[in-house]
């Protein structure tokens, strides 16, 4: 009897093509790959599925309106200000911050006649990572509303924001992490006085890491204690300083920039609670950093294929389908110098 032998990959894509076109199908200018699926019973013609769903659901439009969007709590702004953002591929390698070597004091840095300079080097480590792919995706009974496209622009700014505030409390988290931690008392008559609170933690953190921080950031229930604390005083001087913005504050203690946060969370079925609550921090951050300047965090980030965000779109007989993705990962580059002061 002889043996009944199955066609070959290169013989079943052969027979695939003369298939295709034979139905008027020009293989070469297919928009996605064919490939044979070796597992399949009946080695079906597929289209990779990833590559199928970008194709048939990605949404310019949306995607537009995603990168353009602007939340009214700006949670990005806030999520910008403790972690820049730096633009690296999907994998990438960074250092972290040279500390130690940077303020070296150098002595012996004159050439002897016939001499070379000394040389000198740094040490810090090398840091092999990647950026994870984040997103939410949402679904609505098309009956609740009478315009698609809005539904799906105010579909897009709702994932938008749960993507944001997730990532800001990522971040939040990682700075709590890192930060030297002090307790004071702000909110009562015997209070701490808060200038001088800041202004130990700004001296303290510039000795750890060589540099002065040069921003501050408050949870908006510990900048209402301070300005209690400042109103206690009862002083031209402290009512002064109550009625500071927090940039003033800033500013009168040497930083670049003050921010305060008043980003809530659902913590239980019927319980919001705030993100950093109690908490104020003070750390280094510049705008446009990066990939081995000494700020404190950094969101690195990677593009789709559409830019920081991607929006794919479905629209089914009775539902609508929207999804939002990007790629990106907080990473503390060094902890040296962060401060955080513990309000009650």
């Amino acid at each position: 009897m002889n043996k009944k032998t199955q066609p070959s990959r290169a013989e079943r894509r052969a027979l695939a093509n003369t298939l295709m076109h034979s139905m008027g199908v020009d293989v070469n200018r297919l928009a996605l790959p064919l490939y044979l699926r070796d597992n399949s019973p009946s080695n079906s013609i597929c289209l990779a599925n990833e590559a199928l769903f970008t194709q048939d659901h990605f949404s310019e439009p949306l995607t537009t309106y995603a990168t353009g969007w602007r939340d009214p709590a700006d949670i990005k702004g806030l999520l910008d200000f403790i972690a820049p953002p730096v633009e690296v591929g999907r994998r990438f390698e960074f250092k972290q911050a040279e500390n130690a070597e940077e303020f070296i004091v150098d002595i012996d840095d004159i050439r002897a006649v016939g001499a070379s300079f000394k040389e000198v080097t740094y040490t810090a480590d090398t840091v092999n990572s990647k950026t994870l792919n984040k997103g939410l995706s949402i679904r609505l009974d098309i009956d609740q509303y009478t315009d698609i496209t809005k539904t799906q622009q105010v579909l897009t700014g709702k994932l938008l924001r749960r993507l944001w505030r997730s990532e800001y409390a990522r971040t939040l988290a990682i700075l709590a992490a890192g930060a030297t931690n002090t307790a004071v008392t702000w909110s009562t008559g015997s209070s701490d006085n808060p200038m001088a609170n800041w202004r130990t933690a700004l001296l303290a953190g510039q000795l750890l890491s060589g540099l002065w921080n040069n921003r501050l950031w408050w949870a908006n229930d510990a900048w209402a204690n301070q300005q209690t604390a400042f109103e206690a005083t009862n002083t031209p001087v402290g009512y002064a300083n109550a009625n500071a913005t927090p940039q003033q504050i800033a500013e009168r203690l040497l930083c670049d920039k003050g921010m305060v946060s008043p980003v809530v969370y659902q913590s239980a079925a019927s319980t919001k609670a705030r993100l950093g609550a109690g908490l104020c921090f003070a750390f280094y951050a510049e705008d446009g950093v990066d990939m081995e300047d000494p700020t404190h965090i950094k969101r690195f980030w990677s593009p789709t294929e559409s830019g920081p965000i991607r929006v794919y779109s479905q629209v089914y007989a009775k539902f609508v389908e929207v999804t939002v993705e990007h790629y990106s990962l907080p990473v503390a580059t060094t902890t040296l110098g962060i401060e955080a002061l513990t309000v009650s």
